[in-house]
């Protein structure tokens, strides 16, 4: 197996309109600790060494200033327009969060003042700067080699659980592409919805759910690709069936709108739902049934009882020990697996990038200029591709959502949920609370709540302090105040957009009350 190793530079600190530029470069290979100015000092460092070096987001920020100097036509990984991994000589780079995926906050990180590196302040605060960059590099080792002690080395978390799944006998079906299409419109993600938009004063309180995804993927759930099709429905079979039917919905199924966003409408219409959920809407009386236009009912099931005790065992154990590394590894595993089943390979793409000019490889096609490179682009082929299980997924996500929707019917006034979390004014729900899987606990107390829209809201919390939610965008507390009030904010982004597809550049945008799908 290669040797791995760490990597990463300080730039410029982010400053609205500023693309930031490197001027110091780290790699640190477990005993000998590589610092340059230069980049092509470092480009050269590395390029004979026959190893794994990791940067922490290097796919969204330090791969971009290294791509540049890659020696003719190169392949390229990229995961969900992130650059996963590519090589430059004989040194394979890859981005480490694809298997951490967390802040480097969760590292250990320094403290550090960024101003500091601002050119015409860096000169005075160098000895400062290269320790708190080696400290990074050091501190990424010392988390990879805690998680590579333990567990296999795969380019991502997902593919990492699996093969812990594998591991442990667990199943995994194989499918096709022909399987997922006929599933895929009963997968959908968590509910998020806003039922009270604007300002409120409190006490408001935020509960969640303990371990949601991992408590549902304790349940049984379809598995197999042995189907019978009807038009009935039996509630003992709901647990692993799937229902297309006519319905009165009042906010209990999902739908998809034509943009691909989700929504829980109160009207009668054409509804796509796991049996999880239907028996939910039934016993809440939040949904009547017309007609079943058609039930696709599992023969087999699949539940992942030994995954899920042995990592929440070792999470509780961590928290009691106070051993943050491994709380956070059990964490990251608890909540990895079900989405591998939910693949779809038919949108991947592989990629090279080489010079402008470049003759484009056998199969593919010319995709976009960056900068002085030119990208090539083409699908997967046919036995590249890997389909596993989607009913599975499908289900997991739906029993997590009808467990959502049965614990609103148990609050007196919801004002947001979100996947895993209620805000209510109701002090005293009848959820059940604990610290046990998939309970519910009081995570803050609202002296006053600013809801904007979907994944953006802000309060300020009973005994001080502010807790801000901004998806996509990163504004203020008094900025989502503003928005829930009806007022329109401009966000300029301090950081840039670091993309394969369109380079490094900055999107601002206008951002107004939004509450729809």
């Amino acid at each position: 197996m290669k040797p791995y190793a760490t990597g990463d530079c300080e730039t410029d600190p982010f400053y609205p309109g500023r693309v930031p530029k490197p001027f110091i470069w780290g790699h640190f290979d477990g005993s000998v600790y590589f610092e340059t100015e230069n980049i092509h000092e470092f480009l050269a460092y590395i390029y004979d060494r026959d190893e794994i070096l990791y940067f922490h987001n290097g796919g969204k920020f330090d791969f971009h200033y290294l791509i540049p100097y890659i020696d003719g036509l190169t392949s390229l990984k990229v995961i969900s327009g992130r650059v996963a991994e590519f090589k430059i000589g004989a040194c394979t780079l890859r981005d480490s969060f694809c298997i951490l995926p967390t802040g480097l906050a969760a590292f250990n990180k320094t403290e550090f003042d960024y101003d500091k590196l601002e050119a015409v302040n860096r000169k005075k605060h160098m000895p400062e700067i290269r320790a708190y960059l080696k400290s990074d590099c050091l501190n990424l080792f010392n988390y990879l080699a805690a998680f590579f002690d333990k567990y296999p080395r795969r380019l991502t978390l997902a593919g990492t659980a699996l093969k812990v799944w594998r591991d442990m006998q667990g199943r995994v079906d194989k499918t096709d592409e022909k399987f997922y299409d006929t599933l895929a419109p009963f997968y959908f993600g968590g509910r998020c919805e806003v039922f009270q938009p604007g300002l409120h004063q409190g006490p408001l309180y935020l509960y969640d759910i303990n371990s949601a995804y991992p408590r549902a993927m304790i349940e049984e759930h379809p598995a197999g690709n042995s189907i019978i099709v009807s038009s009935k429905f039996k509630p003992a079979n709901a647990h692993r069936s799937f229902y297309e039917i006519q319905a009165e919905s009042n906010g209990a199924l999902p739908h998809r709108e034509d943009n691909g966003s989700i929504n829980f409408p109160q009207r009668e219409g054409t509804f796509f739902c796991t049996g999880h959920e239907l028996l939910t809407a039934l016993e809440t009386e939040t949904a009547k049934i017309i007609k079943i236009n058609k039930a696709y009912t599992f023969g087999e099931t699949v539940n992942y009882k030994r995954y899920v005790k042995q990592f929440y065992a070792l999470k509780l154990d961590a928290e009691k020990a106070d051993d943050q590394t491994t709380r956070l590894f059990a964490k990251l595993f608890l909540n990895s697996l079900y989405g591998k089943m939910a693949a779809n390979p038919s949108r991947y793409q592989e990629y090279k990038i080489g010079p402008f000019g470049s003759k484009p490889p056998e199969g593919y096609r010319p995709d976009n200029l960056i900068g002085n490179l030119q990208l090539f682009s083409k699908p997967l082929e046919d036995e590249q591709k890997r389909y596993y299980n989607l009913a599975t997924a499908a289900s997991i996500t739906g029993w997590v959502r009808a467990y959502l929707w049965k614990s609103i019917q148990e609050c007196s006034d919801v004002f947001y949920c979100d996947t895993d979390s209620i805000i209510t004014t109701d002090h005293s729900p009848r959820l059940t609370l604990g610290d046990g899987l998939g309970a519910w606990n009081l995570e803050s107390t609202f002296r006053n709540f600013a809801i904007a829209g979907k994944k953006l809201y802000a309060g300020k919390l009973v005994g001080g302090g502010t807790k801000v939610a901004s998806k996509g965008v990163r504004l203020t507390y008094a900025e989502i105040v503003k928005v829930a009030k009806g007022e329109t904010v401009t966000y300029n982004p301090t950081v840039p957009t670091y993309s394969i597809k369109t380079g490094i550049g900055f999107t601002g945008r206008k951002v107004k009350m939004t509450t729809g799908a």
